[in-house]
């Protein structure tokens, strides 16, 4: 009864936070400030930074605005807070990035109790927005463009996509292509995000530097093969829905380049002209094939006979050899962008958060780590930095010493701190609390693991202690963090 009670205190919470319309959400604007001059334009198939053309190689991000990963019976990590959004950010800057692609916005799925994005129509989650206004604000800090698709073909869990969004009208997956009524719908939510003011800087997203473009959903196409329809019929539908979107937002979000989400066949949709950009993902597990560099080949050559600029936004699962052959290919034929996927940040409560992706492959964690040897992590996020700085015509940056980690309270213990971006392992001290001589408890501690990260098995009841952390990489070592009395 009492595990009850607290459930639906919980739903009631988050159905009351989610049912606000964007325009109502309270402003907390602070001082912002950017390095970002220009948006990012088009010219032929190249993006452009003002003068400059712009490409990039770095990481996919799903879960930068929203942790479907480990998240707590009480939701409280949901939404990133700005440590872990700070962290995912500064990694791609380590890392030679300047852009990403968050995923989809979530849209509420009957029967969960997690918060998401889309409540209802015109219900929207004001705890979901600002994570994502912080984000933002801090892509402009830090340099970092955003690629945003609107809503997910899937059904994923604690996603939700099309079939929810036809749901909120009685409807089915179907009609969401072709029902004029859901359709309308859909242009209603995306001129409510559009207008949607950041409440860290004031800026509506509409009129936001730091996004690079819009992308109507995520691997619409997939609709086909997961309602088993006929795809002669249905490619057809999907292009007629795709060529009306994507009007609209080039309408509605002139600043903005518009992407592509697959929803149509690809020469089909290269013809659009309210479509800049076209993405594509390239997958060894999935398809089955490991020279994926063959397919980006051949897609650049169709995107450059359309005038179009050509994206791996996505990327991934499959053997060293194989994303070193793609990433070759990327950076001598001219696509502007590809995104390794995917990246996990660190937790707020310690360690990173973590993903199975398929096929024996797991989310990366910057620097890499032992634990992820099997999927040649730490080789792999080097080689996908130097490409980083490659495709840019640029030497790659030194690496640098971390930043202090922040040690959190000890109970019992138990050990554990929010990490220092690019740390690849910590020393743990420890010394008697009223002295000065701190001595080595830990000298060599990866934090690639849940939290605690570290137990004491050798303080002495009824004895206070003083820990501190220290945060090391190959270039050095970070100022130690703040410090951290406990009594066993």
């Amino acid at each position: 009864m009492k595990n009850k009670y607290i459930c639906s205190t919980l739903l009631f919470i988050i159905l009351t936070a989610v049912s606000l319309p964007l325009h109502a959400q309270s402003p907390a604007q602070s001082e912002s400030k950017s390095i970002l001059k220009y948006f990012i334009t088009k010219s032929g198939t190249k993006l452009m930074d003002g003068p400059d053309e712009y490409r990039f190689m770095g990481l996919a991000a799903s879960n930068l605005h929203q942790n479907e990963d480990q998240v707590k019976q009480d939701v409280s990590n949901r939404f990133p807070d700005e440590f872990e959004s700070r962290d995912a950010l500064t990694t791609f800057k380590q890392m030679g990035g300047r852009a990403t692609r968050i995923f989809s916005f979530t849209i509420r799925q009957e029967g969960t109790n997690l918060p998401y994005y889309v409540d209802s129509l015109g219900g929207y989650n004001k705890d979901a927005f600002n994570s994502l206004d912080k984000t933002i604000q801090l892509c402009n800090e830090l340099g970092i463009r955003l690629i945003i698709p609107i809503i997910d073909s899937h059904d994923f869990y604690g996603v939700g996509g099309i079939k929810q969004f036809a749901g909120f009208r009685g409807k089915s997956a179907p009609e969401f292509w072709t029902d004029r009524q859901v359709i309308n719908d859909f242009k209603q939510m995306i001129t409510d995000i559009l207008n949607h003011k950041n409440v860290y800087t004031g800026v509506a997203y509409k009129d936001e530097k730091a996004i690079l473009a819009w992308q109507l959903g995520n691997e619409l196409e997939t609709f086909i093969w997961d309602y088993k329809r006929n795809p002669d019929e249905w490619f057809p539908i999907l292009l007629t829905w795709g060529k009306e979107i994507s009007a609209f937002l080039k309408t509605a979000a002139p600043n903005h380049l518009i992407m592509d989400g697959g929803a149509g066949r690809g020469e089909d949709v290269a013809q659009d002209p309210n479509i800049d950009i076209i993405s594509k993902h390239y997958y060894i597990h999935w398809s089955g094939e490991k020279d994926v560099y063959k397919f980006n080949k051949a897609d650049k050559a169709m995107t450059n006979r359309y005038n179009k600029v050509l994206i791996a936004d996505e990327f991934g699962l499959g053997p060293t050899s194989s994303l070193i052959a793609l990433m070759d290919e990327i950076v001598a034929n001219g696509t502007s962008g590809g995104l390794l996927w995917g990246i996990r940040a660190h937790r707020r409560d310690g360690g990173f958060y973590d993903h199975e992706e398929g096929g024996g492959y797991r989310s990366y964690h910057w620097p890499g780590f032992p634990s992820g040897n099997f999927q040649d992590e730490r080789n792999v996020l080097r080689l996908l930095r130097e490409y980083a700085f490659k495709i840019r015509n640029m030497a790659p940056e030194p690496i640098t010493a971390p930043l202090p980690p922040a040690l959190l309270p000890i109970v019992s213990g138990r050990i554990s701190w929010q990490g220092s971006t690019g740390a690849s392992h910590y020393e743990i001290q420890r010394r008697l609390t009223g002295t000065s001589a701190w001595k080595s408890l830990a000298p060599r501690v990866t934090d690639d693991r849940q939290p605690p990260l570290y137990t004491d098995t050798t303080a002495v009841i009824g004895t206070s202690f003083d820990y501190r952390v220290i945060a090391k990489n190959s270039a050095g070592s970070s100022l130690p963090s703040n410090i951290i009395t406990a009594k066993e």
